[in-house]
């Protein structure tokens, strides 16, 4: 037996917005495996008293480094060689954040005094040392809690001294900044900030701003959602397409790290969230399809980012010592934006600074695909779709000789049949195979119904016919005739002599014949194990219906398939819902054949003499012959019905007026095909 399975394919996470937690935890359920990764600290250094945050640079001959913000010194770390190839020293300062341009380190706190305001670090030199150049100092305020970078435009924003707003700097010299224009928040912690566009975190505010500052004189707000319950804003970061947010609250304890639909500025929604085993998130930082979360007193969450409303938790790693009594102790900062590297940085209070190699697994080699359409006419072109993630080649045989080596073929079937279809494919995770058998049907199947007429007072059947070309287990027709009651009555409908007749299920499921509909069920096997179909032409039903005499002539009764209330169409080899070809199917109404004079040219009811000179009359001198308008053929005299009066007419009538001849065997039968 054929049976069709349903293939689901990844789902879309655009298919997710909008949708409610109810409707997003049914959809999340849906979505394919996530990858595997692996999470692991291979390096760990210890800077003085204590750190906070972190940041990397990339220099210009590939050569990575890991930067640490520490409470007593600023260090630099060469990942290549996992060695502090300098440090430059700064007065006590328990917070610290860093940024990075060009080859230029910048450094804020909240520090007076030596090394005061934005400090400005050369990276040329590494990875022999650093210099420091100096600090940038606006005007009488020396502090900026946090910093961001737009390192596409060359602009600098940094927290103001009494954090309501932040200031934006020129570092067209990037060591002489310029402060150019400014913002105005009301409260804010930490900014980030992507080609002219800076999403702040406004803290106190229980709130999240967006801003357009490509005129650094004028600067617009694009959007502010205050979080509902929401704690301190500790700092946001938006996906690389700009589609999504990540957002931190840092205290009460227990406020969740949560990510926000931005695509509708002016409707930004919660989509998801999450908060670690700590339950302080700190720091979000969105790389790729991951998303990395520096938590206190705990450490590092890695959240699969691939489906933004349905986040998967991949690894936690915990930084955090026992002996750390404090509640705000562990990890500060995260820095995932390594150019591809897989190395990952964080920064702990206690002052250590873990190196991690950030691996993702590709998924494992899958075969499995779909098709559609599957069932068809031919030529039935079927597109191919391959389900597997992570694969470099693809091997496909349709089951009728074609082939194709790429992910998602099309592929014409041009004969009738039933194909198995096979993929083998090949990637990272291995190699895998699929078969499906008895995948694919190609149909030229054919109803073909009978042009016809029928006369008026009269019982008649109309066969209906089915050229198959494959086998078939399973028939459902939904018959529908046009014109009943009002030409016909449609009586019953049987399957004596037809090919069906073997069918171990005949059944009716739907009985509308006074309106001229039927649905029928017709099964090959319902348990006494009879076989299928197999391919040829012939008639599968047989529809019994009465002409009335009221009838109109000339009207015409319609054969039709189609759907007919919760019933398919004609289902051939279990594939539902494919409409064969209907070859005819109309019947013209006629009047009723009354012939009684035929080859009785005068009408007495015998053959004789009379009728034999009326004939020759007609077939030898040019007379007219008598119509009956009722018969099909031209008038009384035509004997043989072959359309005119001649001397075979004659000889018949003779041979019935003094031979004898049985007129039933030598007269024609007006009333006939």
């Amino acid at each position: 037996m054929i049976s069709l399975r349903l293939l689901l394919l990844p789902l879309a996470a655009a298919a997710l917005i909008g949708a409610t937690p109810a409707m997003l935890a049914a959809q999340c359920d849906t979505l394919p495996p996530r990858r595997d990764i692996d999470f692991d600290s291979i390096a760990v250094f210890q800077f003085q008293s204590g750190g906070a945050s972190c940041w990397g640079w990339e220099a210009p001959d590939g050569r990575h480094y890991a930067i640490m913000g520490g409470q007593r010194s600023i260090g630099f770390v060469d990942v290549q060689t996992m060695t502090v190839v300098d440090t430059v020293p700064t007065q006590f300062c328990q917070w610290r954040e860093l940024k990075t341009y060009r080859n230029y380190c910048y450094a804020v706190s909240e520090c007076t005094g030596d090394k005061q305001g934005m400090m400005i670090i050369d990276m040329r030199y590494l990875p022999d040392s650093v210099r420091y150049v100096g600090s940038y100092v606006f005007g009488s305020n020396v502090r900026s809690h946090c910093i961001s970078i737009d390192t596409a435009r060359g602009y600098c924003y940094l927290v103001r001294q009494n954090y309501s707003g932040f200031r934006i700097v020129s570092l067209a010299n990037p060591e002489a900044p310029v402060e150019v224009g400014g913002v105005t928040t009301g409260d804010l912690h930490d900014m980030t900030a992507f080609n002219d566009t800076v999403y702040a975190a406004e803290a106190y505010n229980s709130s999240f701003s967006i801003w357009n500052c490509a005129n650094k004189a004028a600067p617009v707000m694009l959007a502010r959602v205050t979080i509902p319950g929401g704690g301190y804003v500790h700092n946001v970061w938006p996906s690389p397409d700009r589609r999504y947010l990540a957002s931190t609250e840092e205290v009460p304890v227990g406020r969740t790290m949560k990510v926000w639909n931005m695509e509708d500025l002016g409707n930004i929604s919660l989509v998801d969230q999450y908060i670690g085993p700590g339950r302080i998130p700190h720091n979000a930082h969105i790389e790729g399809d991951y998303l990395f979360i520096s938590h206190y007193t705990s450490g590092v969450s890695v959240l699969d980012f691939n489906y933004p409303e349905c986040l998967v938790v991949k690894s936690v790693f915990d930084t955090y010592l026992a002996n750390d009594n404090a509640d705000y102790e562990g990890c500060w900062g995260v820095y995932p934006h390594t150019n591809g590297s897989g190395r990952v940085y964080a920064s702990n209070i206690d002052g250590r600074l873990f190196i991690f190699q950030f691996t993702v697994h590709p998924y494992a080699a899958s075969a499995a695909f779909a098709a559609a359409p599957r069932v068809g006419e031919v030529p039935l072109d079927a597109a191919f779709t391959s389900a597997g993630m992570d694969l470099d080649a693809w091997a496909w045989d349709f089951g009728d000789g074609g082939q194709a080596t790429v992910a998602n073929p099309t592929h014409t079937y041009t004969t009738p049949g039933i194909y198995d279809v096979s993929l083998a494919v090949a990637g990272p995770g291995g190699v895998d195979t699929a078969l499906e058998p008895a995948y694919v049907l190609a149909l030229a199947e054919t109803l073909h119904v009978a042009d016809t007429g029928f006369d008026r007072n009269t019982s008649v059947v109309w066969d209906v016919n089915l050229h198959n070309q494959v086998p078939i287990d399973e028939l459902r027709l939904p018959i529908t005739l046009s014109g009943v009651p009002e030409l016909a009555t449609f009586d019953s409908i049987s399957f004596v002599g037809c090919r069906t007749s073997y069918f171990e299920t005949r059944q009716i499921l739907d009985d509308s014949r006074p309106t001229g509909q039927i649905v029928v069920l017709l099964r090959t096997d319902a348990g006494g194990g009879a076989p299928d179909l197999a391919p040829g032409n012939g008639p599968i039903a047989r529809l019994h219906l009465t002409i009335p005499n009221d009838a109109t002539p000339g009207d015409t009764v319609r054969f039709a398939v189609g759907q007919i209330g919760f019933h398919p169409y004609f289902a051939v080899a279990n594939a539902t819902n494919f409409v064969p070809k209907v070859n005819g199917g109309a019947a013209v109404i006629g009047p009723p054949c009354d012939c009684a004079c035929h080859a009785d040219p005068i009408c007495d009811g015998n053959p004789n003499i009379q009728d034999v000179v009326s004939i020759v009359a007609v077939a030898f001198r040019g007379n007219s012959d008598t119509l009956d308008p009722a018969c099909v053929h031209n008038g009384r005299g035509d004997v043989n019905c072959s359309g005119s009066t001649d001397v075979i007419d004659v000889v018949l009538m003779v041979g019935a007026a003094f031979r004898g001849d049985d007129p039933n065997t030598a007269f024609c039968d007006p009333c006939g095909p």
